[in-house]
């Protein structure tokens, strides 16, 4: 008969991962009892729940001491309970748990401590006993204590201040203490193999998460249980996969197995995105939205029929005018205000003659220019713009911003704008989303309905790519919003905001949040119930092909190659719909094409688009393009899109793996896409090769696209050359890093920054001064700390004199003086300090709990500008008086001011000092170092005013994308639009700049303190350590930056001072440098930390310029 099993959960509901946990342990035939102290609402069928209080009372344990509660009830149960075992609810249980004659099990978790997330102990035995009275002891002093630790506890208790076990190191009532005990009584002979209970050890628990792995690559068949990680696993989940593992991974397949569904068993505040659908059936249906009834509506008010208008831009649209607006004529569009910019097939000519006509309202040459003085910034946003000033606008009721290549179909009644209204008369917005029609097959180009010969599209139910359920809006024009926009309007009058009530094409109501930004619904705002906007954004081949020359109406930077024919060219599903309204549509271009004048400038558009074709097919990378596109690799593409996410989508098909290519090639069009092939890596941009999508035997090959264009030195006419004027050789690269990018040191450092530069500045000019600068002084530092006493007034004192006005500083889980120093600045009116309010139970990471708080605090919203830096991070102003006020004047007042980092390594200092950390480190990284993408990650100073209404680590978030930006970079000039995207955390070749600024990154310090930082762990990747990889990938010092320590002695060192004058202050730092030592010696006297010690004072540890890896991490923290 198996033993019983004993487990413990302090109260409240079960995650996925305990609940896996406890169905594998009564799978495997175990009777299970689940300790509690607190209610828990469901327990898995045959888990016995019992009440935890009749073991060890939770109101009589002192508050300091509950964090060792768990530790404790381990050993009384094992105590209570003879032939138990004790299960810890983080393993998966493989086989039986079978302890040994004498009642013992237990097994190594590494090669120093053995585990205690599995174990059994005789009941009388005396390790149990001497474990069951240490953690016990409100005070204990452990014997296995190390003798530093244990001397300091012996001191306390004979001075009557007897430190708490809920303040004794980690461990110290569990493995530590196991270990001990079982050392000194003989017994750890009886101890498993590590392979038995942690087959996978603690330092590669990832694997849990990765995509294609499974249990058994994990185990051996020696293997009892798998460790799942219970708190980190949650949390890397919750960091890194928006709160949900993959279905294929290894904790995946557990959750599997044990018929454990995450979405039903979420950690506490872990909420899902209304959009996420992820452990959800493929075929589940989108929530149904009924509109409301004609008999159940209000009757329309409008005496006369609404004028409803169509804003739009064209360019060499011709051949496709006429049907798009027949169709919507015909369904009761009255007026159509129409911009274009150099057309060359006769679209021009077409629209003047129908508005000559009557049948569009009017013609304009787009306002916009593509200069750097237009604040527009496309084609599209000035025409919407500009129409917005029309006279005639006054006399329109409805608008709706959309394109010639989106057809509005409406679902209710006979398919009528009309019938839209009735079925919605409460409607003020009606945000209709795109269904994304593919080619369908066609290739060549037609002169025929792009309606009738495209009829297959994306599923209903299709949420990737991000495109799929992006939205056009059709809006009354009655004064409510402030500004035209491309897919719904902006800046809503404040007055309106409360009643104005805004529909999706579903029936659903809009969220309040899409107020501020939005340009694509939410799964619960998804579906077509009153409308859908068919959108057929590659027609047919051919047509694809000018289309991609033409380039694009809205995002004009972006090209329209094959990563955009992947994106927006689904063949799945027939959808018929509009099929409806063919008749009518049919009738109106009849009557339009029975005027000669415009059935023979349809026939000289038509004739041009097929010339343009012609030629276009004579160029080999259209050639390329095109035989790409129709070869049958690519049509079967585009009928598995739904297996594919957004980065697979953005890097296109040419970055797609080659297992996926070869599975896709043989597809006999049935069999859904693999598992383990689904939603699969796109390979890095060097590694992609558009070349294999072409089809099998041609000889076609896609152009090679240099990723930057070479700098050509001055020609200088033979005549007059000199010896003098002959070009110096070119340097020659100290090496290659991981990466593959050359190595630049010194001299030839600087050559290599000042030609990209040279290269990339040029496009992204300055800001043009602005006439009325908003008030820049009342500069705000945002930032989160856990034990960095010893810092602290260091970089106190240099922000004050670079500009900063106020601190809001959030602490956690402090041991040294922390809290206490910020307190003192908190009381002379320096900072705000406040509790980070950080959810622990979901996992959720502290920096970015306590920047949600900081968004709300008043210090941040009533300030000019606030700055998210730490603790490790110096701003170094490098124009005007080093101030950040004279930093913002010369950038000609930004509104988002994007720092780069110089990362500074600690060239082997080894010994703590109490010296400024920005005069002690003046060895760094190259300029020149794209990669890693740590290496010019970057921090942002960002006004509250800017259009976003989230603070993220690295730059605000959410930005709205329709909105005028002003955001540069350290040198004062504009990022790009790409780095709009809320993933954007580091700068790159494009954007990088420190000619006004750099942003100091000291993230090491010396070897000593880097112990201390590692004992602390990552403010933000609160799940990865910090041990010998993380001092090798960022130790950069074969470069020398003395401006920060020059400007420390020269202007910081009497603020420093200052605020060490302050008597308490003064007392608090000398604490802080005291128990900063007494940590490193705590530290270095544990073998681990002893070991990484040595390891990162090694004098032949080669610098990270020559080891760090491309990394993908998010940031730094």
């Amino acid at each position: 008969m198996t033993a019983p099993i004993v487990s413990y959960w302090t109260g409240g509901p079960l995650d996925y991962i305990a609940w896996a946990s406890l169905v594998s342990a009564v799978r495997a035939g175990h009777r299970v009892t689940l300790w509690a102290h607190f209610p828990v609402p469901e327990v898995p069928e045959g888990v016995t729940l019992a009440d935890a209080n009749r073991v060890v009372d939770w109101s009589g344990t002192a508050r300091a001491n509950r964090s060792v509660v768990a530790s404790r009830m381990r050993w009384e149960l094992l105590s209570a309970f003879p032939g138990a075992v004790f299960m810890t609810p983080t393993e998966l249980l493989l086989h039986p748990l079978e302890p040994d004659a004498d009642g013992y099990l237990f097994g190594w978790e590494g090669p120093d401590h053995v585990g205690v997330d599995v174990v059994a102990l005789a009941a009388d035995s005396a390790e149990l006993e001497t474990l069951r009275r240490a953690a016990a002891d409100p005070t204990p002093i452990p014997p296995w204590a190390p003798d530093e630790l244990r001397t300091v506890l012996e001191a306390a208790a004979a001075e009557g201040d007897a430190v708490p076990a809920g303040q004794l190191p980690w461990g110290m009532f569990g493995a530590t203490a196991l270990t001990r005990v079982l050392q000194d009584s003989g017994a750890i002979a009886r101890t498993r193999p590590a392979e038995t209970f942690h087959p996978l050890p603690y330092a590669e628990r990832s694997k849990l998460l990765e995509r294609r792995r499974k249990i058994a690559e994990l185990t051996t068949d020696q293997s009892v249980a798998l460790p799942l990680f219970r708190a980190e696993t949650l949390r890397a989940v919750n960091a890194g996969l928006a709160g949900l593992p993959r279905y294929w991974c290894p904790l995946g397949e557990a959750l599997r197995k044990m018929d454990v569904n995450p979405r039903d068993r979420l950690p506490r505040g872990v909420r899902l995105h209304p959009k996420d659908d992820r452990w959800e059936p493929a075929d589940a249906p989108l929530k149904p939205v009924a509109p409301v009834s004609v008999a159940e509506a209000a009757p329309a008010v409008e005496a006369e029929e609404p004028r409803t208008t169509i804003i739009t831009c064209m360019k060499n649209e011709g051949p496709f005018i006429l049907e798009w607006v027949a169709h919507h004529r015909a369904i009761g569009v009255t007026d159509f205000i129409v911009y274009t910019n150099d057309c060359t097939d006769g679209t021009v000519e077409m629209l003047d003659l129908l508005a000559e006509k009557g049948i569009i309202t009017a013609r304009y040459d787009n306002p916009w220019r593509n200069s750097t003085d237009n604040k527009a910034g496309d084609p599209q946003r000035a025409a919407l713009w500009h129409a917005q000033t029309l006279p005639v606008m006054q006399d329109i009721d409805w608008i709706m911003p959309m394109d010639v290549d989106e057809y509005l179909t409406i679902h209710v009644g006979e398919g009528l704008l009309a019938d839209l209204r009735a079925a919605r008369p409460d409607a003020d917005m009606v945000s209709v989303l795109w269904r994304l029609f593919g080619n369908d097959g066609q290739r060549c180009f037609e002169d025929g309905f792009v309606t009738e010969r495209m009829r297959r599209a994306a599923p209903e139910n299709c949420k990737k790519p991000f495109q799929a359920w992006g939205f056009k809006t059709l809006f009354r024009n009655d004064g409510a919003w402030g500004k035209f926009s491309v897919h719904r309007p902006r800046n809503i009058a404040e007055e309106r905001s409360e009643s104005l009530v805004w529909i999706s094409g579903s029936g659903a109501r809009m969220p309040p949040d899409y107020f501020k930004s939005g340009w694509r619904a939410l799964r619960d705002q998804a579906g077509y119930a009153l409308a859908s906007l068919n959108h057929y954004a590659v027609r047919d081949a051919e047509s694809y092909l000018v289309k991609r020359e033409r380039g694009r109406v809205n995002h004009i930077d972006q090209d329209q190659g094959l990563a955009y024919w992947l994106r927006m060219n689904h063949n799945l599903v027939e959808d018929r719909a509009i099929d409806a309204r063919l008749p009518a549509t049919r009738a109106e271009y009849d009557r339009l094409l029975s005027d000669p004048e415009i059935a023979a400038q349809h026939e000289a558009c038509v004739a041009a688009h097929k010339a343009k074709i012609a030629e276009l097919h004579g160029r080999t990378d259209m050639a390329a393009l095109y035989a790409a596109i129709t070869a049958p690799l690519m049509e079967k593409l585009s009928r598995l899109t739904p297996h594919f996410g957004n980065r697979v989508f953005d890097a296109g098909p040419q970055a797609l793996p080659q297992d996926v290519l070869d599975w896709v090639d043989a597809w006999d069009g049935t069999e859904p896409l693999p598992g383990e092939l689904s939603d699969p890596v796109p390979l890095p941009p060097e590694e992609a090769d558009a070349d294999r999508l072409l089809p099998k035997g041609s000889d076609l090959r896609f152009p090679e696209m240099p990723r930057e264009r070479p700098v050509q030195a001055p020609v200088v006419p033979e005549e007059q050359q000199t010896v003098e004027e002959e070009p110096e050789p070119e340097p020659q690269p100290a090496g290659r890093a991981p990466s593959g990018d050359p190595i630049w040191l010194g001299e030839a450092d600087d050559r290599a920054f000042a030609s990209l530069l040279a290269r990339t500045q040029p496009r992204y000019p300055p800001l043009a001064p602005v006439a009325s600068p908003l008030p820049s002084d009342n500069i705000v530092v945002v930032t989160a700390m856990r034990n960095e006493a010893p810092f602290i007034l260091e970089w106190i004192a240099w922000h004050l004199v670079a500009g900063v006005r106020h601190f809001l500083v959030y602490s956690n889980d402090c041991t040294d003086p922390t809290p206490q120093i910020l307190d003192r600045l908190a009381e002379l009116g320096l900072v705000t300090h406040l509790e980070n309010p950080f959810n622990r139970a979901s996992g959720q990471k502290p920096q970015r709990g306590a920047l949600n708080d900081a968004w709300t605090q008043p210090v941040v919203q009533e300030s000019d500008w606030y700055l998210v830096v730490d603790c490790d991070e110096f701003v170094n102003v490098h124009v005007g008086d080093n101030t950040l006020q004279g930093l913002i004047a010369a950038m000609n007042h930004p509104d988002i001011v994007s720092m780069t980092w110089r990362l500074f390594g600690n060239h082997g200092i080894a010994a703590y000092e109490d010296r400024p950390v920005t005069e002690q480190f003046v060895r760094c990284a190259p300029q020149y170092l794209p990669r890693p993408r740590l290496g010019w990650g970057f921090k942002s100073m960002t006004r509250p005013s800017a259009p976003s209404n989230k603070i993220g680590v690295h730059r605000p978030l959410d930005l709205d994308p329709d909105a005028e930006l002003r955001w540069v970079n350290g040198s004062g000039r504009r990022m790009p639009e790409k780095s709009m995207g809320n993933s954007t955390w580091f700068s790159r070749k494009a954007s990088i700049g420190y000619d006004m600024v750099t942003l100091n990154h000291y993230m090491l310090r010396s070897a000593e303190s880097f112990l201390v930082k590692r004992e602390r762990g990552r403010i933000n990747h609160v799940d990865q350590d910090q041990g010998l990889d993380y001092w090798r990938f960022r130790n950069y010092a074969t470069e020398t930056d003395t401006r920060a320590a020059e400007f420390m002695r020269r202007c910081v060192a009497p603020e420093l001072a200052k605020l060490k004058g302050d008597p308490v202050l003064g007392r608090l730092h000398d604490e802080a440098v005291a128990w900063h030592k007494t940590r490193i010696a705590h530290l270095r006297s544990l073998s681990d930390y002893a070991t990484l010690y040595e390891a990162i004072t090694d004098p032949d540890l080669k610098d990270a310029v020559y080891v760090a890896e491309a990394l993908e991490e998010l940031g730094d923290g």
